[in-house]
């Protein structure tokens, strides 16, 4: 045997031995490598499996919409070699029932690769009188939920039509509002969607490999190819993101992970350096029987490194069930092993970089600087340094720490990281209210939200300015709900509908509201001028009017509002339709829609000013 594998094995031995003679440090040194394996593993686990999760939920559902279509539009999409599948959608109008509501539909399929409805027994209706609809409408309504059972609605146009029931679909058991399925003979000739347009929803070949501004411009293009206007091309919001990086996503987990790597670092070079300078007579001793510095070196790191290999598959395991069991849906194997693979090389080099330097000092360590060695910085006294001590257990300690400076700002950084670990995180959980996030947008101050249903709207020949014409959300109304037991407020919510053309960008008859604002808020509006002016003089004649949200915009028209262009809403003014044509003077930056829980209009006006266009006097949603 060749003198270099004698001296391997010797050191292989010499290290085992040293490891059962010190299992304090290897206690510590096993649980930091496992804390930071675990860590780090269970944090890839979680980014990894939130992709996952969203990429098996995207691989069901459509990446663009295509809406208000044309029998010949529909045909043109079907015909686009571009679209790898398409399944053609009707849409109906809400009805109200007892306690739920009603969405009539038509699918022409039922697909895995665009999830709508799944079935659970029976087919598709086939003729006109047939549906399909889930379980728990049925028994809502106290039918059983058999094939071939009588259903009978009345809609909200007051039509009341029987049907036969062909098909009972998945799921529903929680819900309030039920999609009923008609045949492909209804969606023609039907009262609830005869006169509706068809809506496509696609899959395009090769979308998943393109960058976000590719994808979105190629689901235009097949848009615009069909004749289709841009404000009905709707790309998936959640497919559009899933093909860019998060950035803020990755910048915290990089920061977690840097933060576990930095602490286990500190704490394994804390334990090995402790542990080296405790063995330096021994060091020595070794050095005096002729191991060289090389040797020593390697018997320090051989240590540092069965540590890892006893400790890091430990970690990783535990990690990843833990993983698992968070995100269970996003599990893949493939990612886990590539995490794994990652995790074990990153903290075995971390490792070594912690047990780097005590060995290097354990191989600096001469026979003789070993024999007279004492774990101080500094051996010298100076001749004139008073030798009086205060012997209280403060003044003990403080001496201890000066002993050995180096040793002690170790202990010290190693304390405060882990208060800033702690501290950290407590802030961070402290942080999330889950009140607050339940309470997003109209619900942030309020339980629920009383408003005209889309079903009256659409029944009114005037829209929402005739509703509120009617004015049946009125003050007495307010007092009646006001007098409830267990209401404690009640917030009005005012925005006036209307129609609107903008004729330079070739807009006509779009459906919107316009925001009133008294005159405080008009006044105060100035700090959210993204361009133009919010001179309450000009607005409060009636001639001018703000518009915000162009981010919004841009996005659904492809073109801004801007200062100086020319606006026409359509109304009713309480006797007949009627129209005004207004100039934008002030465009609002994106800020203040979201301040605002999300505007739900692009216009806003003094109330006074439109009061001043109409006979009635409420605006109440």
């Amino acid at each position: 045997m060749s003198s270099k594998k004698i001296s391997l094995k010797m050191i292989t031995q010499m290290s085992k031995q040293s490891l059962k003679s010190s299992r304090m440090r290897n206690i510590f040194v096993m649980i930091t490598i496992v804390l930071a394996s675990a860590l780090l593993t269970a944090i890839l686990m979680f980014a990894m499996g939130r992709n996952q999760q969203v990429k098996n939920e995207l691989s069901h559902r459509q990446q663009v919409g295509y809406y208000n279509l044309s029998d010949e539009q529909v045909e043109t999409l079907k015909n686009d070699e571009r679209i790898a599948y398409q399944i053609q959608v009707k849409t109906g109008t809400l009805s109200e029932m007892d306690d739920f509501d009603v969405m009539p539909f038509y699918v022409g399929e039922l697909s895995d690769k665009i999830q709508i409805g799944e079935l659970e027994s029976g087919r598709l209706p086939e003729t006109e009188n047939e549906i399909a609809v889930q379980a728990a409408m049925l028994e809502k309504m106290g039918i059983e939920p058999l094939l071939a059972s009588r259903v009978t609605f009345t809609f909200y146009d007051g039509n009341i039509e029987e049907f036969v029931v062909s098909g009972i679909l998945k799921g529903g058991d929680t819900a309030k509002q039920f999609s009923v399925f008609f045949s492909k003979g209804y969606a023609i000739n039907g009262s609830q969607l005869k006169n509706m347009p068809y809506e496509v929803y696609a899959k395009l070949y090769g979308a998943t490999t393109m960058n976000a501004d590719d994808s979105k411009e190629a689901m235009y293009l097949i848009g615009s190819g069909a004749g289709i206007e841009r404000k009905y091309i709707n790309p998936s919001k959640m497919f559009i993101e899933s093909l860019s990086v998060d950035a803020q996503n990755v910048l915290i987990y990089g920061l977690v992970g840097a933060v576990i790597l930095l602490a286990s670092i500190l704490v394994i070079y804390g334990v090995f350096y402790l542990s080296v300078i405790g063995k330096i007579h021994q060091f020595g001793q070794l050095r005096t029987i002729g191991m060289t510095r090389k040797q020593m070196k390697k018997l320090v790191s051989k240590e540092g490194c069965r540590l890892f290999l006893y400790a890091s598959p430990i970690g990783i395991l535990t990690g990843a069930a833990a993983g698992y069991f968070i995100i269970p849906s996003g599990f893949s194997i493939i990612n886990t092993l590539l995490i794994a693979v990652c995790v074990f090389v990153t903290v075995y080099i971390i490792t070594m970089i912690s047990v780097h330097k005590p060995a290097r000092l354990a191989a600096a360590v001469s026979p003789m600087e070993a024999m007279r060695y004492t774990a101080q910085d500094d051996m010298k006294k100076t001749a004139n340094k008073k030798m009086r001590r205060s012997l209280t257990p403060f003044g003990l300690g403080i001496m201890n720490f000066s002993k050995n400076k180096k040793k002690a700002v170790i202990t010290l950084a190693s304390l405060a990281l882990g208060g800033v670990l702690f501290l950290t995180a407590a802030t961070y959980m402290s942080s999330f209210d889950k009140d607050d996030y339940a309470r997003q947008g109209i619900c942030k101050e309020a339980e629920f939200h009383v408003q005209y249903s889309p079903s009256a709207i659409s029944l009114n020949e005037n829209g929402m300015s005739g509703m509120q014409a009617d004015s049946s959300l009125n003050s007495e109304l307010i007092q009646r709900i006001t007098a409830l037991d267990g209401v404690k407020k009640v917030t009005e919510i005012k925005n006036f509908g209307a129609l609107f053309d903008y004729p330079k960008n070739d807009e006509y008859n779009n459906d919107d509201e316009i925001c009133p604002l008294i005159e405080e808020e008009t006044k105060e509006i100035g700090k959210y001028l993204a361009d133009g002016s919010a001179d309450y003089d000009k607005l409060i004649g009636g001639d001018y009017i703000l518009a915000a949200g162009n981010g919004n915009a841009a996005e659904i028209y492809g073109w801004e509002f801007t200062v100086g262009d020319k606006i026409i809403p359509h109304y009713y003014d309480g006797s007949k339709m009627a129209e005004k044509e207004v100039t934008i003077l002030g465009v609002l930056n994106d800020e203040h829609v979201l301040d605002h829980n999300g505007l739900d209009g692009w216009f806003l006006m003094p109330e006074q000013a439109i009061l001043k266009w109409l006979f009635y006097d409420s605006f109440k949603l």
